[in-house]
């Protein structure tokens, strides 16, 4: 493969020597120089220099030019001609078919592979991936703060409305002026007329405007505090404004200077990227890049850090070396930003070989070599060798795939329409994000335990969680059952506060028809997921935005024996089980609280029965008058109508009995209280009740002030001959004629029953 530097007359080897024309730069600048015959930078003459140009081939650089030279081959000694051989050219594609297509391939499925299994995503089953993918891109939905107010101005109601509407009509006025912004700038073409040129500034000035327009009515309408919340939102206000300078800039100026003119282009090819979150696909492709930021930052950073590092060691090397056939005045190792910029061209193998063969083959007499380094300006092939390699291997093969490796694993799942990501698209984050700003309209990301309940029945869509179905409701059932004909005379009906009337025989058929054993099944995950929300939810901010967000995946997207991995699953069950445990407690205590409730209401309706004797009622004792036998028989004829004192003066009396606690009371709690009667409770002792040390709290107990009305109540009542008799026996006027009855009078004795005043 050795060639003459004199292609003209040359057919022999042996001929190439003395001077000959060269016109390296120009046809009539003819420059004497001397024929050498030589290799390229690539030869097969011995084992190591085949070795290291196939590796060269293997990276795609340069490889059609040694393609080209194996096809020149005319025989030994002679000089190349070209094409004279084009049957060589088929080792060069058999080598690149096996080593380039297939091995290198190999090495970077096998390279992507062990990454995988690094990071154990190669282990993990298909739903585990969607799963691992979508929590990512839960994880990053925040709440937006709502600004809209029922009070404010008719024109910041109406910004609002265009600022939240994603199908609209403005909406799509917008995407249609971005689209038409797309196409002309795609009508530029070289040698353009100057007119077109002008058109074409005005009306990209026209739709300037009307996106200036578009964030002034997002700014009023969504206020400024959620409007700078919003990252594209912020993009557009930058792009816009900037555009709208350079643009005005360039209208003025009367010279158009390339810098106002690239950065004029530069602002109208960025307001381009605003269609991205106006397509579902890119949104979706977008936000997939965005979840795995960190991950492809912390690659980044490391492969900065040997960008760095090499830079350094290049520069050491090589920054007094002359320069060769491929250096210039940008790239070169002369200053270390130099030698970063020279090292990202060669990460892409733009060239490396090349530029590695000038710093290795310049040597004697074609650079200055001395024993000191800062007195020599030639190269080092061992160095050059050295450092290339090196970084062509660690930088183009092993990071560059590495970071292939990356976004593979971060976007194979982002079009997979079998996945559980399909199923949350953008509708139904927006449906989530409109219900949880519905309780939490200042945009906290918290909301109290008591909003909770609220925030189930604004849920739809996909994350709806709801114990029946829609059209099992109670409006609807009662619109299917309802009969709107006239009712009949004799039919057992329930009439509805509209006048409708409900066939009971309907409403019976409608409800054997619901699905018991579904509901239930709905009703228990219900109570898990609403119990499970309340244990994760802060003690301090209350329940997070992202925890019931994924809490609701769990429930109504994935299935967790087949989405979460070992430790995911573990740690879930175990979170149930707390779960579990907090469900049953409260249903322990709802038990007591149902019993403790239940004998407080029988307590409240036995003292409701009793409530005529709650206070005792007022009796004046009665005046008794005793007339003496003796003397009427002395004093009949005169004294017969004459009346005697009373032996027993009238008494006003309030008869009060002492306050009894309460059996009921005391059986359910210490706290009871009340003022009570002994008539309302069985005769019995009462031994070992003591009166609670302090009043209940709430419940069905009579006050004082409700026992001072029993009387009214009484007057409507009528008692049973027991409860008229055991009244009398216990009353203090009965006691009395009890112990007149003992008095040992032979006179008649008349009773007479004074009124008390």
């Amino acid at each position: 493969m050795i060639s003459c530097n004199d292609g003209d007359g040359i057919t022999r080897l042996a001929q190439c020597f003395g001077e000959y024309g060269s016109t390296p730069f120009k046809d009539d600048w003819v420059m004497l120089a001397p024929r050498v015959a030589d290799n390229s930078y690539f030869k097969f003459d011995d084992f190591g220099s085949s070795l290291f140009t196939l590796y060269q081939i293997v990276s795609q650089e340069g490889w059609t030019d040694v393609s080209f030279a194996a096809q020149a081959i005319t025989g030994r000694g002679l000089q190349p001609q070209d094409l004279a051989a084009q049957g060589n050219a088929m080792f060069f594609v058999v080598f690149n078919l096996l080593a380039t297509v297939f091995i290198l391939t190999l090495f970077i499925s096998v390279f992507m592979r062990n990454y995988t299994e690094q990071t154990g995503v190669a282990f993990l089953t298909a739903e585990q991936r969607s799963w691992l993918e979508l929590k990512k891109l839960l994880r990053r939905i925040s709440p937006s703060k709502s600004s809209y107010n029922d009070k404010g101005k008719e024109w910041k109601r109406w910004c609002h409305k265009r600022a939240i509407e994603k199908r609209g009509k403005w909406y799509q006025m917008i995407t249609v002026v971005l689209v038409l912004h797309l196409v002309l700038l795609i009508a530029e073409f070289n040698s353009e007329p100057r007119w077109w040129a002008r058109t074409r500034e005005f009306v990209s000035l026209l739709f300037i405007l009307i996106y200036m327009s578009n964030i002034a009515i997002r700014i009023f309408g969504l206020g400024w505090s959620r409007f700078r919340k919003s990252s594209w939102d912020l993009y557009a206000l930058i792009v816009v404004f900037g555009a709208f300078i350079a643009t005005l800039s360039l209208l003025i100026a009367s010279t158009r200077g390339q810098a106002y003119e690239q950065l004029y282009k530069t602002f109208l090819v960025a307001i381009i990227l605003l269609l991205i979150p106006r397509n579902d696909a890119l949104d979706q492709l977008f936000k997939t890049a965005a979840a795995s930021l960190t991950v492809i930052s912390n690659l980044l950073a490391t492969w900065l850090v040997l960008f760095l590092v090499f830079a350094i060691a290049m520069t050491q090397a090589f920054s007094l070396t002359r320069f060769g056939g491929q250096e210039t005045s940008d790239l070169n190792f002369r200053t270390v930003p130099n030698a970063l910029i020279l090292l990202f061209r060669m990460s892409l193998g733009e060239g490396w070989n090349e530029i590695m063969e000038d710093y290795a083959g310049i040597e004697p007499p074609l650079c200055v070599k001395d024993s000191t380094f800062f007195d020599s300006d030639c190269g080092s092939k061992p160095w050059a060798r050295i450092l290339f390699v090196g970084w062509n291997i660690i930088s183009m093969y092993i990071f560059v795939n590495l970071f292939v490796s990356l976004i593979y694993e971060s976007f194979s799942y982002v079009y997979q329409r079998s996945s559980s990501m399909a199923v949350v698209d953008r509708d139904e984050i927006r449906r989530f994000k409109e219900a949880w700003r519905s309780v939490d309209a200042a945009g906290t990301g918290y909301i109290t335990k008591s909003q909770f309940p609220r925030l189930l029945g604004e849920l739809s869509g996909i994350f709806q969680m709801r114990i029946y179905d829609p059209e099992d409701s109670v409006p609807q059932i009662l619109d299917h059952v309802r009969n709107d004909g006239g009712m009949s005379r004799h039919s057992s009906v329930v009439v509805s506060k509209t006048g409708s009337e409900i066939d009971l025989g309907k409403l019976n058929t409608r409800l054997m028809n619901l699905d018991i054993e579904r509901i239930r099944t709905r009703r228990r995950v219900f109570n898990i997921f609403f119990e499970e929300v309340l244990v994760a939810a802060d003690p301090d901010r209350g329940i997070a935005f992202s925890d019931v967000l994924l809490t609701l995946a769990h429930y109504k997207i994935i299935n967790d024996s087949k989405s979460l991995r070992l430790e995911e699953f573990l740690r879930r069950r175990a979170r149930l089980q707390r779960v579990d445990e907090e469900i049953r407690r409260r249903i322990v205590l709802g038990f007591f609280d149902t019993l403790y409730w239940s004998r407080k209401f029988k307590q409240h309706m036995c003292m409701k029965r009793s409530a005529r004797m709650t206070m005792v009622p007022q009796l004046s004792v009665p005046e008794i008058l005793v007339d003496d036998e003796e003397s009427n028989v002395n004093t009949a004829a005169g004294t017969s109508d004459k009346t005697n004192r009373p032996l027993l003066p009238s008494l006003n009396t309030n008869l009060e009995t002492p306050k009894k606690p309460s059996i009921w009371a005391a059986e359910i709690s210490p706290r009871d209280s009340g003022v009570q009667h002994p008539l309302s409770f069985p005769r019995t002792s009462g031994e070992g009740l003591s009166p609670p040390a302090s009043p209940m709290r709430t419940g069905f107990q009579l006050s004082p002030s409700d026992a001072s009305n029993a009387d009214s109540e009484r007057r409507g009542r009528s008692l049973s001959p027991a409860q008229a008799r055991g009244m009398l026996d216990d009353s203090v006027w009965v006691e009395s004629i009890r112990k007149s009855k003992t008095l040992r009078h032979s006179n008649k004795s008349t009773y007479r029953y004074g009124d008390l005043d």
